[in-house]
């Protein structure tokens, strides 16, 4: 089962959706969480701009696609799915799961806001997960830890553990499946400031998660200044044990 959660900076010029396709094939997704569908103002905030970018998603993308102006959630063709809800003006975006390699799951796409003072409302009236096992995954707009974030400036960023942790209790970060923490997600580089954070998340239900899935980044170019969070399912579990091939003991031409 392999997961992508991408902050795409909108999507409604259908060649930067094709583009991001083409990037994210290399790891054959059964699901692609997308946050920041379109950039929302007043005047493009309608139901008609999304039916249009998702009939036009449908020639590349043959599964399901849940939309909204916020989240957007596709299903590999393969793979089961119904929407369950959408809330906070689609910035929460629930589809039930119920044959994924055999597995089923509430799937919960989540894009906090960035504001602080909209962030912490968001993530105190954040609402309870229909039904476990779930992954919760997206851009949280948040750091949760303070080695989470480094930049160019002794400016630190507040983690916000206290009110987004509580949401997660019965899940696992994914990110420690991988070697590589912390694995930053968002980039900002100016003439004057850079900084890296991590603020995009994957967390799952422990019986999601097998020994062979890892999580990795990808580099998204010009498109996006998040990187793309990837739970791999690896192919062949990865060894720590060095074992002596004997056969060679036996070989009279060494």
């Amino acid at each position: 089962m392999n997961i992508i959660t991408i902050n795409a900076r909108g999507l409604s010029q259908f060649k930067k959706f094709r583009r991001l396709i083409h990037k994210l094939s290399q790891f054959r997704p059964d699901i692609i969480l997308i946050q920041e569908t379109i950039h929302v103002t007043s005047d493009n905030l309608n139901q008609s701009l999304l039916e249009t970018m998702k009939l036009k998603w449908k020639t590349i993308w043959q599964g399901d696609i849940y939309i909204t102006p916020y989240t957007a959630t596709l299903i590999h063709h393969t793979t089961t799915s119904s929407l369950i809800q959408s809330l906070e003006e689609g910035r929460i975006l629930d589809i039930l799961i119920t044959n994924c390699h055999g597995r089923s799951f509430t799937l919960r796409n989540v894009y906090s806001p960035a504001n602080l003072t909209k962030k912490r409302q968001f993530w105190h009236s954040f609402p309870p997960l229909p039904a476990q096992p779930a992954i919760i995954a997206g851009d949280f707009n948040t750091i949760l830890s303070q080695h989470d974030h480094i930049s160019s400036t002794s400016h630190r960023i507040q983690p916000l553990p206290n009110i987004v942790l509580p949401h997660l209790e019965d899940l696992i970060d994914t990110a420690n499946t991988s070697n590589n923490n912390p694995q930053f997600t968002h980039f900002w580089d100016t003439q004057n400031y850079w900084s890296h954070s991590r603020i995009d998340y994957i967390w799952a239900h422990p019986s999601l998660i097998n020994p062979t899935h890892t999580t990795v980044t990808k580099h998204m170019g010009s498109d996006s200044d998040h990187r793309a969070l990837v739970l791999l399912a690896q192919t062949k579990q990865k060894s720590n044990k060095w074992r002596m091939n004997t056969s060679m003991l036996t070989n009279p031409t060494i």
